[in-house]
């Protein structure tokens, strides 16, 4: 439903908000996760948010990045595309591991807070970028603009 509703309004009408609602997934892991098991209250909400964010925000951007690519440079438009993705994550991961790097008891609780701020604000950040994206251009664009 989200990629035909990112068909009909562009890309950023999808992307913006489930990057946000991504983000708040972190925020909410942020300030409401404690030190005690609670998967229910704590956890389940922050998944749910995640997981929506997640499907509104990666497919939709990873299409609408492609969309305007002319069909023999597909391919190679793919694989930056991932590899962009994957350095992302590795920045993303090399960072946390930065902020979690030495844990002890007393102060695990704040780093890990830390790294959710950290990837919250990376979210923000990437609602930031995607209104950048214009609006998809129909089939019969593509094939003129090729």
């Amino acid at each position: 439903p989200l990629g035909h509703l990112a068909d009909r309004h562009g890309t950023r009408v999808v992307a913006v908000p489930g990057a946000l609602v991504w983000a708040a997934a972190y925020l909410w892991y942020a300030t409401q996760v404690g030190v005690h098991p609670d998967f229910l209250g704590e956890w389940l909400p922050g998944q749910v948010l995640s997981g929506i964010g997640v499907g509104a925000t990666l497919p939709v951007v990873a299409s609408g990045g492609l969309m305007t690519v002319p069909a023999l440079r597909y391919a190679t438009a793919s694989a930056v595309n991932a590899t962009a993705r994957q350095v992302g994550g590795v920045l993303g991961i090399a960072i946390l591991t930065v902020l979690v790097a030495h844990p002890a008891a007393a102060t695990l609780p704040g780093d890990l807070r830390h790294g959710w701020e950290l990837a919250g604000w990376s979210f923000a950040a990437a609602a930031v970028l995607a209104l950048l994206f214009g609006r998809r251009a129909g089939a019969g664009e593509v094939e003129s603009a090729a």
